[in-house]
C-alpha cells in the first residue's frame, strides 16, 4: 500500500473571510483517501456546485488598511453564499479514522455511532454575539460529496 492510500493530509488556511472571521466555504486541499474513505483526484464544491460563489468582501471592507470599528461580521461573505461549515469536514475526517460518537453525535469513548457533530456552532449567525449562545449544530453530519 502507498502512504497516500492510507492517510489524508490537509492544507487549510486560517479563515475563508478575514473580515467576518468566517470558516464557511473554506478552500481545503487534501491529499490521500484515508483508506479509501475519500474521493481523490477531484475538485469538489460541496455547496451544490454553486458557480456564482462570492469571493467575500474582506478586501473591499478593509480597503483603507483597517477594518471599521465595531463592524466585524457586518460586511464579510454574504450569508447566502457562505453556508457550508468546516464542522462537517471535521466529521468526515473523524469518521475516516474510525472515531465513534455517542447518542449526541459527538465523539465519545465507547461510542458506537458515526460522528455527526463537531464544534460549538455550524452557522455563522450563531456566533456573531461573541459565542455566548448555547451550542447548536443545525446541520449535523458530514459531506457525502467527499466520500468515495
Amino acid at each position: 500500500m502507498k502512504l497516500l492510500d492510507n492517510t489524508a493530509t490537509t492544507w487549510i488556511q486560517e479563515m475563508s473571510d478575514g473580515n467576518s472571521h468566517n470558516l464557511n466555504n473554506l478552500p481545503i486541499l487534501q491529499a490521500g483517501s484515508c483508506g479509501g474513505y475519500f474521493k481523490t483526484g477531484q475538485a469538489i464544491n460541496v455547496e451544490n456546485a454553486n458557480a456564482s460563489m462570492s469571493p467575500g468582501n474582506s478586501s473591499k471592507d478593509c480597503a483603507n488598511g483597517q477594518s471599521p470599528f465595531n463592524t466585524l461580521d457586518s460586511i464579510g461573505t454574504p450569508s447566502t453564499t457562505a453556508t457550508m461549515p468546516i464542522n462537517k469536514y471535521f466529521c468526515n475526517l473523524l469518521n475516516a479514522i474510525g472515531a465513534k460518537a455517542d447518542s449526541t453525535g459527538y465523539t465519545a469513548p465507547g461510542g458506537t455511532a458515526p460522528v455527526t457533530k463537531f464544534g460549538k456552532y455550524d452557522d455563522t449567525k450563531l456566533f456573531s454575539d461573541g459565542g455566548t449562545a448555547a451550542s447548536i449544530i443545525k446541520s449535523p453530519g458530514e459531506y457525502t460529496e467527499l466520500k468515495a
